[in-house]
C-alpha cells in the first residue's frame, strides 16, 4: 500500500464515521410525546362541579417546567412534551393544590394519566376540592358527644365531616396533636352533633385536654359519571419532606377548646 491509497483509506473513514454520527443524531431524535389526563373540580361539600376548566397543570423536569390548562371537561393536554420522570402539579383559585410525584413519560405514543380516551371504562382521575369558607364558631365535647356551631357562607348541608385535634399541651400547634380524628358532624336543629367513640384516645380519666378542629371535604370516595362509568379520585398525596400524607384541602383551624375526660 503506497502513501495515496493510505490517504484515500484514511480519509473514506472519516467520511463514514461522520456520515453515520449525522445519521445517528437523525434517526435517534430526543423522544417527545403528548401526556393526557383528567381532573375533576368539587365544591368544598364534595358536590362534583358543572364546569372543570380553569385548573393550572404544571409539569416540573429536571431543567424545564411545562403549563397547560384544562378544559370543561377537565381534559389536559401536554403536546410534545419530552421524555423524562415528571413532578406535575394541579392549581386553581379558591383550591387545594394536588401533587403528583414520579410521573414517567416515555415519548413517543401519549402517555395517559388514569383512563382512556375513550370514556368508556372504568378508570382514575385527579380531584380538586375547593378549599373550605366554612367557619367553626364553636365546638363543645361532653361526655361521648360533640356539639359544632358553623358559620356558612353558602348552603347549609345537611352533614360536615370534621377533623378534630386533641392535645394535652396549652396552645398546641396542629402537626404536633397527639391524636386526630375525623367525625361526620349531621345537622340538629341550629346545631350539628356527633358522637364521639374513645377507641386509642391516649388520654386518662380527668386529665384536661386540648382540642381544636378543622372542616375538611370527605376524602376517599370516587363518582358516577352519565354513563355509568365510574372514576376514582386521586386527591391527597404523601409529602416526603414532611414524611406526611397532605390532604390539600382542609378548612382554617378553629380557636382552642378544653374539655376534661370522664369515663
Amino acid at each position: 500500500m503506497n502513501f495515496k491509497q493510505f490517504i484515500i483509506i484514511i480519509t473514506a473513514f472519516f467520511l463514514s464515521a461522520n456520515f453515520m454520527s449525522c445519521s445517528k443524531d437523525e434517526l435517534l431524535p430526543d423522544l417527545e410525546g403528548n401526556l393526557v389526563g383528567y381532573i375533576y373540580t368539587f365544591d368544598e361539600f364534595r358536590n362534583l362541579l358543572n364546569d372543570h376548566s380553569g385548573v393550572l397543570i404544571t409539569a416540573f423536569g429536571v431543567n424545564k417546567e411545562y403549563k397547560v390548562i384544562s378544559d370543561e371537561e377537565g381534559r389536559f393536554e401536554f403536546v410534545n412534551l419530552p421524555a423524562g420522570t415528571y413532578e406535575i402539579h394541579f392549581e386553581k383559585s379558591g383550591f387545594g393544590t394536588l401533587k403528583q410525584f414520579g410521573i414517567k413519560h416515555l415519548g413517543g405514543e401519549p402517555t395517559v394519566l388514569g383512563m382512556p380516551f375513550g370514556h368508556d371504562s372504568n378508570g382514575l382521575a385527579f380531584f380538586l376540592i375547593e378549599v373550605p369558607t366554612t367557619g367553626i364558631d364553636d365546638l363543645r365535647i361532653e361526655n361521648d358527644s360533640v356539639y359544632c356551631e358553623f358559620s356558612f357562607i353558602k348552603p347549609e348541608p345537611d352533614f360536615l365531616l370534621v377533623r378534630l385535634y386533641f392535645s394535652s399541651t396549652d396552645n398546641f400547634e396542629l402537626q404536633s396533636a397527639q391524636f386526630v380524628i375525623d367525625l361526620f358532624i349531621r345537622k340538629n336543629g341550629t346545631i350539628y352533633t356527633a358522637k364521639m367513640k374513645y377507641n386509642d384516645f391516649p388520654f386518662k380519666v380527668g386529665e384536661k385536654v386540648f382540642f381544636r378542629g378543622r372542616t375538611s371535604p370527605y376524602y376517599g370516595s370516587g363518582i358516577t359519571l352519565f354513563n355509568g362509568r365510574v372514576i376514582v379520585g386521586i386527591e391527597y398525596y404523601f409529602d416526603y419532606e414532611s414524611n406526611s400524607m397532605v390532604y390539600p384541602s382542609l378548612g382554617n383551624k378553629s380557636a382552642q377548646y378544653f374539655f376534661i375526660v370522664k369515663e
